[in-house]
């Protein structure tokens, strides 16, 4: 939480992306948001997104629909 406050305040990091908002935001078990902004960054085609099926931080989504079809929409899966 100390970490998306401070990043929130200083909008020079460049980690504060769509994409690295997501990993903390589901790290703290924010589903919702997590999802949200992983979809903001397949908007954006950021580059990271073609790690979100192998990344340990979204582990916890792996479950949920929309993370389902945000792997099919980055195409790793069927």
């Amino acid at each position: 939480e100390l970490m998306l406050e401070r990043f929130g305040r200083d909008k020079k990091y460049d980690l504060w992306s769509s994409y690295w908002q997501a990993k903390w935001f589901s790290y703290l078990n924010e589903r919702e948001k997590a999802l949200d902004l992983l979809e903001q960054a397949a908007d954006e085609h950021h580059f990271f997104m073609v790690w979100i099926k192998a990344d340990p931080f979204f582990e916890n989504l792996h479950d949920e629909p929309r993370f389902q079809n945000l792997i099919k929409r980055v195409g790793l899966g069927n």
